[in-house]
């Protein structure tokens, strides 16, 4: 892992509050006592992230509100990288489905769905330094073969220039 990297990240977060644990996961109040990926996060700051269990969940990612995404996003990217940890690949290879923009809708298959909405959500709540530093990192995925070419572009170009991309998947 390349230092100025992880500093990057880590800078680039600084200052994101909490979301509050009303805020961790899209599902209601009254389910937090059968919530996972509630429990796991409850009342824990970014730094205090149980990345290993996280990332073994059920639907890790899509159960964060985008709230709790957005301030999850330097754990989640510091553990992608992170030559030490034995899940850097499953983190890193949910966190490029989940920042790509043509994943947030898929209208053919057994499962169709659309998550345009939700993921605009996310993604607006990134500023342009967090944009930055999450391109640097799908970089680095792209440098060590862990991305394909066209999503990875495609995510770059969504995050240089997010006001272009209204509706993913256009």
């Amino acid at each position: 892992m390349t230092t100025s990297l992880k500093e990057a990240i880590v800078a680039a977060f600084t200052g994101v509050a909490y979301p509050g644990d009303d805020c961790l996961t899209v599902y209601l109040a009254a389910g937090h006592d059968y919530d996972e990926t509630f429990q796991l996060l409850r009342g824990k700051s970014w730094q205090e992230f149980p990345a290993a269990e996280f990332i073994t969940g059920d639907t890790p990612i899509p159960d964060l509100s985008p709230e709790a995404f957005h301030y999850y996003m330097p754990a989640l990217l510091l553990a992608s990288i992170d030559a030490s940890f034995d899940r850097s690949g499953d983190v890193a290879s949910s966190l490029i489905f989940h920042l790509s923009p043509s994943s947030a809708k898929q209208t053919e298959g057994e499962f169709p769905y659309d998550c345009t909405e939700t993921y605009n959500r996310r993604m607006a709540l990134f500023s342009e330094g967090q944009r930055a530093v999450m391109i640097r990192v799908l970089e680095d995925y792209l440098a060590r073969g862990w991305a394909n070419q066209e999503r990875i572009a495609e995510t770059v170009e969504y995050l240089f220039h997010p006001q272009r991309l209204k509706e993913p998947n256009p």
